[in-house]
């Protein structure tokens, strides 16, 4: 038989990741960071995610999505189709959240680096959406199509790996 009752929240443990991802999303989160700034462990730890190394993989797909978008534009178009556009956003915006996520001060934010690499992930899903509309409307060649297909697909992985690491280290030190 399983019970549905709720489940008590100890009070001193850390946020799991659904825990986290509510906490963040509130508008008097936002309010609240935006008076406090960030102190100086958090600028440290700012620096020290720079050398993670999915961080480096993640940045390094964005510009080169970017490149290979500039690349594959329409001639006398200043702007690129709105898939494209959908795509390199998307490709920076999994970089600017895995940047999140790998930056955390200690254990006990384990929950929100989840969090933030799960916000990853979902860049990752709607930079493949844009990949399906560029190849349906061949605006990039199906030669280049495939590379960023392959290189998006490696990063997906990666992040996914790193988040059942995080969960299992969360397991480990907070589950009871």
């Amino acid at each position: 038989m399983v019970c549905l009752a709720p489940v008590k929240k100890d009070p001193v443990r850390p946020l799991d990741e659904y825990e986290a991802e509510e906490f963040l999303n509130s508008p008097k989160t936002r309010r609240m960071l935006k008076k406090i700034g960030p102190s100086e462990v958090a600028a440290q730890a700012l620096d020290d995610f720079e050398r993670h190394p999915l961080y480096r993989k993640a940045l390094r797909y964005g510009a080169y999505v970017h490149r290979v978008a500039r690349l594959y534009r329409p001639r006398r178009r200043k702007r690129d189709p709105k898939p494209v556009d959908e795509l390199v956003l998307n490709s920076y915006m999994a970089g600017a959240t895995v940047a999140a996520g790998v930056g955390r001060i200690d254990d006990a934010e384990i929950g929100f680096s989840i969090a933030y690499l799960k916000r990853s992930l979902r860049s990752t899903h709607l930079a493949l959406q844009s990949l399906h509309f560029i190849r349906e409307k061949k605006l990039f060649p199906e030669k280049a199509a495939d590379h960023v297909t392959r290189r998006l697909v490696a990063l997906r992985d990666d992040i996914v790996a790193e988040v059942m690491a995080l969960r299992e280290a969360w397991r480990a030190k907070f589950a009871h």
